[in-house]
């Protein structure tokens, strides 16, 4: 989305896919992998010229899964499994004319699986009115009356035109995508029914990007350009179930107590940027870019409930406002921002080789509203600034590269995921404040022997956070409740009071402070191919899950392997290779639900080995 793009990647990252551009000449490949688990992984990729000016390139996929990670004890369901999965991608180029060309590209997929939303109480905590809820030895088993199962489909198709004005090279992309999402879960984490929940979400946007590039070659490099989206969510029928003896905490509740919400949310964002490098020397560029964006979102949704079995009737106790002043008991939120957003850099060239720079950004993310708890507030746009300084070098004839950076940001109403109940929701954590350093590097050891590696050490704090929930486990209503100090849902008093402060002072969620990469691979060439083998570790440091600090994840090394032969045209290869060979359970997923208790996911895969087949055909 033109300059300042930054915003983004600064905190929760930007995924960029760089689809393969299709080929005049006729060529693909053919790809199948499996592992322990019997997960089949099949994909076949085609490209060639359909007609002068003309061509296409298409890769489809298809991966099952035989066993799952784990079991689901009482129901003898596997658990984390792929059942289907389905995929399609197509990109059609066609040249216009010596200036002009177009690309039209498509994609599609189809997806069943038990991968995530299997939980399971934190070892060490109570549970809910000392209900049983074992945790079995394998991290990836669960005891559960509801199995977890999710099925996605979706898809988009978009055009991208380039002409060349002479004075400027004219882009224009527009782009179609729409998802439809369904999961079932249970939020009970023990063999007694207590909670279910399950929802289908549907969503589409629609964008258009039109830019003025300065042409290649020219010194002051600049751009110009405009964005536009629309885009529409829908949660459709979000039911959570509540059974036996947590519904009959309902009055009038013998059994079952099902909430029922449906909600949509659209937006339209609008926005206009430009940026320029100017030149100030032979060795030093200026950068400066500037972003003006209006956004405005509104939302619609009720509230509905069933007792025991009873048909569903509007609820106002779900929505927050009473049936007779809206009708259907539907409520109406809107939020609109504008936002100027802007970049300065500096960059100036030291050596042939090295290149010191240093920035400062402004940036946001959107707010927007809680479709899953209509009554639940909106969340207001995060915004950061952001300053970095840093190196960028090749020494040694080029044989080592490395890149030192140090960062500052700064947030004001930083987004924070919480629960209300069994809901996940968006709140704004006040203020936050992250700065460390990042290092990677490249070495050729030697000819055959090269070496990736990369670390980041991040302070990540909260610096204003008065109402942060604090979390304790009393006597309630039962046996035991977990409790957040709210007087209505917690009567009895904490023994020890929550901090005056709230958070202040404490880590941001899934910052941690300390991360690592590093990969060794050796290459060697033979008579009739070449052979590979690359051995890596990432390391991730203590990460907790919510600004109480409470729950944590500890630190954990993902470790992995690869073998590969490849012949000596390049057409055949056969890998070998294993990952997270230390056996990691990592949790993917760490939360609190009052009165409930503590809950977790494990969507990261086992210790998974296997072996992969490649096969290239036409040219390459």
């Amino acid at each position: 989305q033109g300059t300042n793009g930054f915003e983004e990647s600064l905190r929760g990252g930007v995924i960029q896919l760089t689809t393969r551009e299709p080929k005049a000449e006729f060529g693909g490949e053919a790809r199948t992998e499996l592992d322990q688990f019997l997960t089949s992984r099949t994909n076949l990729y085609v490209t060639g010229g359909l007609a002068n000016g003309v061509s296409a390139n298409l890769s489809l996929g298809y991966a099952t899964q035989g066993d799952g990670w784990g079991k689901n004890l009482l129901t003898g369901d596997d658990t984390h499994k792929i059942n289907n999965y389905y995929s399609a991608r197509g990109k059609l180029k066609v040249e216009l004319g010596a200036n002009t060309e177009m690309r039209l590209a498509g994609d599609y997929s189809d997806k069943d699986d038990s991968i995530g939303g299997n939980y399971r109480t934190v070892p060490g905590t109570q549970h809910f009115l000392d209900l049983p809820a074992p945790t079995p030895d394998n991290p990836y088993d669960t005891v559960v009356p509801f199995p977890g199962r999710t099925r996605s489909h979706g898809g988009g198709a978009s055009m991208d035109f380039e002409h060349d004005l002479g004075f400027a090279t004219f882009r224009s992309t527009t782009a179609y995508r729409g998802f439809t999402f369904r999961t079932d879960l249970d939020s009970g984490f023990g063999p007694v029914p207590l909670i279910d929940i399950r929802y289908t979400q549907k969503g589409r946007q629609i964008s258009e990007e039109a830019q003025l590039v300065s042409p290649d070659g020219q010194a002051l490099k600049w751009v110009i350009g405009g964005y536009y989206l629309n885009g529409r969510d829908i949660v459709d029928n979000a039911d959570v179930g509540l059974h036996g003896p947590f519904a009959q905490f309902v009055p009038f509740v013998t059994n079952d107590y099902i909430t029922r919400t449906n909600g949509k949310q659209t937006v339209n964002s609008i926005s206009a940027f430009g940026q320029a490098t100017i030149p100030l020397g032979a060795a030093t560029n200026l950068t400066l870019g500037a972003r003006f964006t209006h956004e405005s979102r509104k939302r619609v949704g009720y509230g509905q409930s069933s007792v025991d079995g009873a048909p569903f009737v509007y609820d106002d106790a779900i929505t927050g406002f009473p049936t007779p002043d809206i009708a259907d008991a539907t409520v109406i939120g809107k939020q609109s921002a504008n936002r100027v957003t802007w970049r300065v850099a500096l960059d100036q060239k030291l050596a042939e080789h090295v290149m010191a720079y240093a920035s400062y950004n402004r940036g946001f993310k959107s707010g927007g509203f809680n479709l899953f708890r209509v009554d639940a507030p909106s969340y207001r746009p995060e915004s950061i600034d952001a300053f970095e300084a840093g190196l960028k070098s090749e020494l040694a004839d080029r044989r080592i590269t490395l890149n030192i950076s140090g960062f500052y940001n700064t947030y004001r109403d930083i987004q924070v995921q919480k629960f209300i109940g069994p809901s996940a929701v968006v709140v704004n954590g006040a203020k936050a404040r992250f700065y460390g350093v990042d290092i990677d590097t490249q070495i050729a050891l030697s000819n055959e022997l090269h070496f990736n590696g990369g670390l980041e050490w991040l302070h990540a704090r909260f610096t204003d956070y008065p109402d942060a929930d604090f979390f304790y486990e009393a006597p309630g209503f039962g046996i035991g409740v977990l409790c957040n100090f709210d007087p209505v849902a917690c009567p009895n008093p904490s023994p020890v009071p929550p901090p005056a402060d709230g958070a202040k002072g404490k880590h941001v969620p899934y910052a941690p402070a300390f991360t690592f990469n590093a990969s060794l691979t050796w290459t060697k060439e033979f008579a009739r191919g070449k052979l590979e083998a690359t051995v890596s570790d990432s390391y991730t440091g203590r990460t907790y899950t919510e600004p109480s600090n409470r729950l944590q994840i500890d630190p954990y090394h993902l470790v992995s392997g690869n073998v590969t032969f490849t012949s000596i045209d390049d057409r055949v290869s056969v890998s070998v290779w294993g990952r997270n060979l230390l056996n990691e359970a990592v949790p993917t997923l760490i939360f609190a639900v009052t009165p409930l208790g503590f809950g977790q996911d494990f969507a990261a895969p086992p210790r998974t080995y296997g072996v992969t087949l490649k096969y290239r055909f036409g040219a390459n």
